[in-house]
C-alpha cells in the first residue's frame, strides 16, 4: 500500500511538470516578443514624430540622433539582452513610415 502512494504521487508530479513547464516557457517567451514589440515601437514611433515635428531632415537618423533632440531622456534597454539599445542604430523613414535599417 505504502509503495502505490508513492507511485501515484510520483506520477502526479510528473504529470503536473509536464504541462506547467511547457506552458511556463512560452508564456516567458510570448511575453518577452510583446516587450521586444513595445520597445521597437517606440523607438519607431518617436523617429516619426521627428520627422513629423520637422526636427529631422535626413532620411536616415540614429537613436542617438533622436536622443540629443530630446525625443528620448534615457537608453532604451532591449529585452531580448538586457541590455541597452545600441546608439548607433539606424532608422530610416521613407514613403512616411520608419523603419530599421537592415
Amino acid at each position: 500500500m505504502n509503495r502505490n502512494k508513492i507511485v501515484l504521487c510520483l506520477t502526479l508530479i510528473a504529470i503536473c511538470l509536464l504541462t506547467f513547464i511547457p506552458t511556463l516557457s512560452e508564456v516567458l517567451h510570448t511575453r518577452q516578443e510583446r516587450m521586444w514589440k513595445v520597445a521597437t515601437k517606440q523607438i519607431l514611433e518617436q523617429a516619426e514624430n521627428c520627422y513629423y515635428d520637422g526636427v529631422c531632415k535626413d532620411k536616415e537618423i540614429t537613436l542617438q540622433t533622436l536622443q540629443e533632440k530630446g525625443y528620448y531622456d534615457s537608453l532604451i534597454v532591449n529585452p531580448k539582452t538586457k541590455t541597452y539599445f545600441d546608439l548607433s542604430l539606424v532608422i530610416v523613414y521613407e514613403d512616411y513610415h520608419a523603419h530599421f535599417k537592415e
